[in-house]
């Protein structure tokens, strides 16, 4: 694990075998990621209409490392000091190849906004080829990555355009590791085609560097006689992962196994597709049921558990649930989500609970499943 440290050279670092983070870098509130030898991420500012957040005053940085060393968070808050004078907060938490960033939009409701552009990405530097994975239009599983060559695009391909954004952006270095930028829980808050006269649009495309992503969260559209909405504060999540594929080998022999597809679920623990139709065998760890049955299970274990167990929760499938009760909101009915943070979230309660035993836990996914590097 590399903790979040003060970088001499101004703003914050964390790195490890082949790869490094610089947060404030390169400007307040961003944070630019370098893998092997030139490939590189950099996160793109905000926009409140024509207010930037390359114009904003840095504010306060907060630095955190858990106690057992395995999670290190940093914490900014930049003001714009223009008009209403908003402030963009972001939370920047790391642990094991998985970098979850929080952005807040702190927005008064004096700042009656127009337009909010969620500040996208630059990849750039050499890769062997990417895959954009969306939701799925039916069902809950999210599509295995088509994989195209880096040399497949030409400069100004149009690789993703709609009013949502991809589940999924992967990229495979030329070193062989899988780098994940994915869409957080709350995918259902990256969009506004929900509500009247608004709109979103993500796109991603091909450039003579890499592929730049840009995506605009809110736009409104007046219509006569309708006045633009009191401004509110907004959150948006989403993750950065990286890891090198490994082989698939002789299968493990585990202290205890728990076999998701042989439980028995209630059917408001299940995954829902977008027609609202349950998918049996398939549970949603968003659903707060699931969880507390995961963390019974790992309870029971504690008492015995010693140095070198290994426990496992297998047939782990990573989904687009709709379930909107999942996401605490039950009477909106429907409000996809993906699971990658939930599953994440879990392993590292379980890993907490079980390190001070020297036992730990392993999440392993169905046979034949495409795994991405945050799950």
């Amino acid at each position: 694990m590399s903790a979040i440290d003060p970088w001499r050279e101004g703003g914050y670092r964390a790195a490890g075998t082949g790869w490094e983070l610089r947060f404030d870098h390169p400007t307040p509130g961003m944070f630019t990621f370098r893998s092997g030898k030139n490939l590189e991420i950099v996160l793109h500012g905000a926009k409140l209409d024509d207010l930037e957040e390359s114009t904003a005053l840095p504010g306060r940085r907060k630095l955190h490392l858990s106690e057992d060393g395995c999670e290190s968070s940093l914490e900014t808050a930049c003001t714009i000091p223009f008009g209403a004078e908003p402030s963009i907060n972001r939370k920047f938490r790391l642990l094991d190849g998985v970098l979850s960033v929080t952005t807040d939009f702190v927005i008064r409701t004096s700042f009656r906004v127009r337009e909010i552009v969620s500040g996208g990405f630059s990849i750039r530097g050499e890769f062997r080829r990417f895959a954009v994975v969306p939701v799925p239009a039916d069902g809950v599983l999210l599509p295995e990555p088509e994989w195209k060559e880096s040399a497949s695009a030409v400069p100004g391909a149009v690789l993703y355009d709609g009013t949502e954004p991809p589940a999924s952006l992967l990229i495979e270095t030329v070193e062989g590791k899988i780098i994940e930028l994915s869409v957080g829980e709350d995918f259902w808050r990256w969009s506004s085609a929900a509500q009247p006269c608004t709109s979103s649009r993500y796109t991603l495309t091909r450039t003579g560097e890499g592929i730049e992503a840009e995506g605009v969260l809110y736009r409104f559209q007046p219509q006569p006689e309708m006045e633009i909405p009191d401004g509110r504060n907004r959150r948006i999540c989403f993750l950065l992962a990286w890891k090198k594929p490994g082989s698939a080998g002789k299968k493990k022999k585990y202290t205890d196994v728990l076999d998701l597809s042989a439980f028995d679920w209630n059917s408001n623990q299940l995954a829902v597709s977008p027609d609202g139709a349950v998918v049996p065998g398939i549970p949603c760890f968003a659903s707060a049921g699931v969880i507390n049955g995961l963390k019974k299970w790992v309870r029971r274990h504690l008492a015995d558990a010693k140095e070198g167990d290994v426990f496992a929760v297998t047939n782990v499938v990573p989904v687009c649930c709709c379930s909107a009760a999942h996401q605490d909101r039950a009477r909106q009915k429907v409000l996809p989500h993906l699971t990658h943070y939930a599953i994440n979230d879990f392993r590292r309660w379980a890993q907490k609970q079980l390190s001070p035993k020297g036992a730990k836990l392993e999440i392993v996914p169905r046979e034949k499943t495409f795994v991405p590097p945050s799950v």
